[in-house]
């Protein structure tokens, strides 16, 4: 039967509906009356490819939609989805930390249930107005391709085209190059008109994959943008107001601003264009130039001109998705000193004017050196009316030492050279000190870096694969062990893997080693930590291969739970008893929970441990469940003017 058709069929609309409707009431995880309210809080959850699956294995054996209208069926779910999280307001602390009792006068009076019939009219209402020439895809499946590669340059006319030509070479064992676009900010035309040249032999080269935009390109569309989104021109061009635009630091930048609406609607890596060519150095190795270009080549992105020049640099900034999100928000984002942490951001009007115009949540990350105090973060509206999605990663590309295998900017040395294409967000960077009262709890002064990791060659080709948090302690502390007692340790790892891994694991014996491997190659990751990295992968497999896996179904739960279903669990002393009462398991689950605190199982009680896990689950928790909204949105979103 023809697909339109389909797109025509109120019964396909109503089976659709029925299904959706059934499956969250049969999966959801508190027991609400008759069902008649969804917790927006556990669909922000539910929005993931794996539940996406079950969606459709439901539907299909459920409601016996055949093959072809099954497919309509899963572009239905990807609407119905996405209307559902329309209605989702930003989550409150107490959602993580009130008993389970208090959930529903909580939910109903701070609006965070939903009628279903408010539902089925929404994406009813939505369906209806779908134009009946459009051609469905499978959106089911949320899939974050890169799409594009955006190098802002100034006045690099001999270097961009060798910058260019690393970056396609090293791409191109991902089997896809995506576009890669320059933004030419030189000052001069005649530099400008190198830049053309240069990179247009590049761009027949490689048959058009490289587009190369001028200044007076840029500000003609920068001119049509301001119209239609009603900003400032002067805010769009120069990111500042009132300040001259010589003074050094002052303004967000022009080009910069540029590549952010280049990146509406997508997933985009910006990058600088700096790119070197830097093979893993050794002792013997001290001169690149010498060094010959091989298939082995890596980047190396904000290449400081010395070592020495990296060395001990630090920065107060704190950009902070887990704790006064929209406060920080609205203040400086952009934050290089404590008193533009205060809220003395020369770029302060202009974060404020993008952001109440509904455009983007603007989210930076800053610290020493042009390239790094540059670097760009924006993350999604949860309405995801209005999204950009620019994913980088500068300022973890710093090397710290002469050769040395310590890096302070929250990935070591040793992850850049395993994989140097790494997308990061470093949230926090500087001494323990100058944290805010959350983070210091269980901090060991010392560099310290927060960040989810993913790679290029594998966002180019698949979905964004893997969030890992880590913790990176100061290299010169002369504790080995210190990583594993902060609150940034070997939990976050250990939930991103259960997550992941086990997810793909049917538990079946013959599973087990691939499962196994998986897990060390996943967690690998954070190559300093290689003490939990044989703790957690040993214990894995101890857990698979008993006789009895109750064990492990436990912790898998555990990790698959959100966060107010493990304080509920944590809370309730006849968990707590049954667990030390079963005399099998109690060594595993010491040892879990070990893994899980980073705490020596002689030092506390297992009382004391399950409170501090309680304690760390939940703050982890809201992070994880920001992050997880925040991505699974980015391909969702409907902005209101594209370039």
């Amino acid at each position: 039967m023809d697909e339109q058709l389909y797109i025509k069929s109120p019964e396909i609309h109503a089976k659709v509906v029925k299904g959706v409707l059934k499956f969250l009431d049969k999966n959801s995880p508190i027991n609400i009356p008759a069902q008649q309210l969804i917790p927006l809080f556990w669909l922000n959850n539910f929005d993931t490819s794996a539940n996406h699956n079950k969606l459709y294995k439901f539907i299909e054996n459920e409601l016996a939609i055949n093959e072809i209208g099954n497919q309509y069926a899963k572009n239905i779910i990807s609407v119905v989805l996405r209307q559902i999280l329309k209605f989702q307001n930003k989550l409150p602390d107490w959602v993580f930390t009130s008993s389970k009792k208090d959930y529903l006068g909580m939910f109903k009076k701070n609006g965070l249930l939903v009628k279903k019939t408010e539902l089925v009219k929404n994406f009813t209402d939505h369906l209806a107005k779908i134009k009946t020439t459009e051609k469905y895809t499978d959106t089911g499946i949320v899939n974050h391709r890169i799409s594009k590669i955006i190098i802002p340059s100034r006045n690099r006319p001999d270097t961009i085209a060798k910058s260019v030509e690393v970056l396609i070479k090293t791409l191109s064992s991902s089997g896809r190059i995506p576009k890669i676009i320059v933004l030419d900010d030189s000052d001069t035309r005649e530099v400008s008109h190198k830049y053309k040249n240069i990179l247009g032999a590049v761009s027949d080269k490689y048959k058009g994959i490289i587009h190369c935009i001028s200044k007076e390109e840029r500000e003609k569309t920068v001119e049509l943008i301001a119209k239609k989104s009603g900003l400032q021109e002067k805010l769009l061009k120069d990111g500042l107001i009132g300040n001259p635009i010589t003074i050094s630091n002052n303004r967000l930048g022009a080009v910069r601003n540029f590549a952010l609406l280049l990146s509406l609607n997508e997933a985009s890596l910006q990058i600088d264009d700096d790119v070197m060519y830097r093979p893993i150095r050794t002792h013997s190795e001290k001169n690149p130039e010498k060094i010959k270009f091989d298939s082995h080549a890596q980047l190396e992105y904000n290449f400081f001109n010395t070592f020495e020049s990296a060395a001990g640099t630090s920065s107060n900034v704190v950009v902070d998705l887990l704790y006064e999100y929209e406060k920080v928000l609205m203040k400086p984002v952009l934050a290089l000193t404590k008193e533009m942490i205060m809220g003395n951001s020369p770029n302060k009007e202009l974060f404020e004017a993008i952001y109440s115009n509904g455009l983007v949540r603007a989210v930076y990350a800053g610290g020493r050196g042009d390239s790094c105090f540059w670097s760009q973060y924006f993350s999604t509206r949860v309405e995801t009316e209005k999204s950009v999605l620019a994913l980088a990663g500068d300022e973890t590309r710093y090397h710290f030492n002469k050769y040395s295998s310590y890096c302070s900017w929250g990935v070591d040395t040793l992850t850049i050279q395993r994989d140097p294409y790494c997308l990061g967000m470093n949230i926090a960077i500087g001494p323990a000190k100058d944290y805010p009262p959350f983070i210091q709890d269980g901090i060991e002064d010392g560099s310290f870096g927060l960040g989810i990791y993913s790679t290029i060659p594998n966002a180019l080709t698949a979905n964004l694969p893997i969030t890992l948090l880590h913790k990176r302690d100061n290299p010169h502390s002369g504790d080995e062990r210190s990583f594993s007692r902060g609150l940034l340790s070997s939990q976050s790892a250990l939930m991103s893997m259960l997550d992941t891994v086990l997810d793909k694991s049917k538990m079946k014996n013959n599973d087990i080693e691939n499962t196994t491997a998986l897990g060390g190659e996943l967690i690998s990751i954070a190559s300093e930590q290689q003490l939990f990295v044989e703790s957690v992968r040993m214990n894995l497999k101890r857990d698979l291969l008993a006789s009895d896996l109750s064990l492990s179904k436990k912790i898998i739960s555990i990790k698959k739970m959100p966060p107010w279903m493990i304080n509920d669990l944590i809370q309730n002393k006849k968990t707590i008893s049954l667990i030390k009462n079963n005399s099998k398991e109690i060594g595993n689950i010491k040892n879990f929970l070990w893994d899980i605190i980073g705490q020596d199982a002689n030092q506390i009680s297992f009382e004391e441990k399950i409170e501090l896990f309680r304690q760390r689950i939940l703050t982890f928790g809201k992070l994880l469940s920001s992050w997880r909204a925040l991505i699974k949105s980015a391909q969702d979103c409907h902005p209101q003017f594209l370039l």
